[in-house]
């Protein structure tokens, strides 16, 4: 084990240094610490882990950075404040704040752990076959961000993050009229996905008010179109048999009664989908990263049971494949068509994140069971997946994709380049940094051995 322990390098830290004013001094550097042995770490990344890769053991216990977890005072709420608007400030400073909405399994073993239960894996289930996994259920709000040097590629930066916990049942006493007690079970309601998704929608309103949120969500959460923040623009999917309606026709003078809400009703999108006489209209958009020819099919509807307000319906396919057409939905009915569906498509950046964090970061390794510290731990893991990215773009581009002989036309850099490009760097610092003098090369080459031993 080494003496001393391998700290980022300078640029990774000052990407970092705006959460400091979350924690206390202590916190602080424990903060950078962990976050260093995260990624210096090659394997699993429990907490005993990232202190071995990083020789964190010169800086004190071990067990301080489980209470960094547990029981050290700071906010979760706090931290994503301040880096949503720190990010925001950063790569959105004017104009739209794009958002994309998901939830996703963290599979984690054990007994007693907080808020674990049994979920659906939406990864391996199909629509055949559905797996469900014992681990936590994440929602994860975050913030869209594409960059100048990869026009067409789009990030997706966790910024909010709420954990789904279910409710146990409770034995309770009720009391009546009469002298008898009798016990009665009550179960409170859970609170869903919907729900947790809706809060964070409204939180980060008031994180950046006076600016326009648009928010990319699949159809588990389309029905929040009716309950929006002022201001918030929502684009979705909609099912085949929604019920959607024309809208109301205009009163009549000197007509009685209330108002009509909505019209006459439409058919389901699947039969306008497959009417002959349906219009398309072709269009060039930009989608996974690629142009490609769509045909699209527009108009404007109420869906009553969810939004009182108009929306613009979209009906898309690939003319190459006719049956297969997908249904989407946005409430700004002024928005162009090409953009809603160039910005939905944006969306599966989220699942991208999702799939760099597990792979790469190992954000389902820390072996934690209280609340706080169950509560702590990926939300941390997920703020660095975004800090890695920017950090990456700005002071690492420029540095060779690194090739294989099997794939030599790799058009940028993937999430395990930028992890090992941070790693390359704060390995090459910490080497250098020790020695100054020709006459330190036998320090130098004995810190390089006690290095790979570390990482190994």
């Amino acid at each position: 084990m080494m003496n001393e322990s391998v700290a980022l390098c300078e640029s990774m830290r000052k990407v970092l240094e705006c959460l400091l004013p979350v924690f206390t001094a202590p916190s602080g550097s424990r903060f950078l610490s962990l976050a260093a042995g995260w990624v210096l770490a090659t394997g699993r990344r429990t907490i005993t882990a990232m202190v071995r890769a990083a020789g964190l053991t010169a800086l004190g216990h071990y067990s301080c950075f489980y209470r960094f977890l547990s029981h050290a005072v700071w906010s979760e709420r706090s931290l994503c404040r301040t880096w949503a608007k720190t990010m925001v400030g950063l790569f959105c400073p004017r104009g739209d704040v794009l958002c994309c909405g998901d939830d996703s399994l963290m599979k984690h073993r054990g007994p007693k752990i907080h808020g674990a239960g049994i979920y659906r894996d939406a990864v391996l289930s199909s629509r055949g076959m559905t797996v469900f996994h014992w681990g936590h259920n994440w929602v994860v709000l975050c913030l869209m961000v594409q960059f100048p040097l990869w026009p067409h590629r789009w990030f997706a930066f966790p910024v909010n993050f709420r954990l789904r916990v279910k409710q146990k049942d409770t034995t309770v006493k009720k009391k009546r009229r009469t002298v008898k007690k009798k016990n009665k079970t009550v179960k409170k309601k859970d609170t869903t996905v919907v729900d947790l998704m809706r809060e964070m929608f409204h939180e980060a309103a008031e994180w950046f008010p006076g600016r326009t949120l648009v928010f990319c969500v699949d159809g588990t959460y389309s029905n929040l179109c009716g309950e929006l923040p002022a201001a918030a623009v929502l684009i979705g999917r909609l099912r085949g048999d929604a019920a959607l309606f024309k809208e109301p026709p205009k009163p009549k003078p000197r007509q009685m009664g209330r108002p009509r809400v909505r019209g006459e009703r439409l058919p389901h999108l699947k039969v306008v989908a497959s009417d002959p006489k349906t219009a398309w209209t072709s269009l060039k958009v930009w989608t996974y990263g690629q142009r490609r020819t769509a045909q699209v099919h527009s108009f404007l509807a109420i869906w009553s049971h969810v939004s009182k307000g108009a929306v613009r319906v979209l009906l898309v396919r690939d003319p190459a494949r006719p049956d297969e057409v997908a249904y989407f939905f946005c409430t700004d009915i002024d928005r162009p068509i090409r953009w809603v569906i160039e910005t939905y498509a944006a969306r599966w950046s989220i699942e991208r994140t999702f799939e760099d964090v597990k792979q790469f970061l190992g954000i389902e390794h820390p072996q934690v069971r209280t609340e706080h510290s169950v509560e702590r731990v990926v939300p941390l893991g997920m703020i660095l997946y975004g800090a890695i990215v920017s950090w990456y773009v700005k002071h690492a581009s420029r540095m060779l994709v690194p090739t294989a002989p099997w794939y030599r036309t790799k058009p940028h850099a993937s999430f395990q380049d930028m992890v090992a490009a941070v790693r390359h760097r704060s390995r090459r610092e910490y080497l250098f940094s020790r020695s100054a003098h020709m006459s330190d090369t036998k320090k130098v080459i004995e810190t390089i051995l006690q290095t790979l031993e570390a990482a190994a």
